[in-house]
């Protein structure tokens, strides 16, 4: 089993290890590295006792609890996202408002109708559109004698 706990000096001779309750060697376990530097020992009764009960031991790096300066940065990162996303999200609403202030008010755009384009609005919504459009046929309409 390896056990991973946090270099203190960051030396590569790691030192050694007691573990009360576990197997009794007389001045503890070697600490030995892993090929990526991570310190464990290499006992079957001990490490499983030192993985439960002692402060920076575990068994995944993931594991092993931060240090205060570890969660410091941490911190500071999360602070960062957050000030980032809102960045972001004011960003893209302003984006949005200016969009949609640009476009021209119901008012402009009636405004800018035409003459003959207004007194066809006009006659929608008064609703005679249909009677003008029941009397331009009539208007077109040639009577034949017989």
């Amino acid at each position: 089993m390896t056990d991973h706990g946090p270099s203190a000096d960051g030396n590569v001779e790691a030192g050694r290890v007691s573990v009360a309750g576990g197997c009794g060697i007389p001045f503890g376990h070697q600490i030995l590295l892993t090929d990526q530097g991570r310190p464990y020992i290499d006992c079957e009764f001990c490490a499983p006792k030192l993985v439960g009960s002692h402060y920076g031991w575990a068994s995944s790096p993931a594991a092993v609890p931060l240090t205060p300066d570890e969660h410091a940065e941490r911190d500071l990162a999360e602070r960062d996202g957050v000030a980032m996303q809102r960045i972001v999200l004011k960003s893209v609403t302003d984006s949005l408002v200016g969009q949609a202030t640009a476009q021209k008010s119901l008012v402009g755009q009636i405004k800018s109708l035409s003459a003959a384009d207004r007194a066809e609005l006009l006659a929608v919504l008064q609703g005679d559109a249909d009677a003008k459009a029941d009397a331009k046929p009539a208007a077109h309409a040639t009577s034949r004698k017989s």
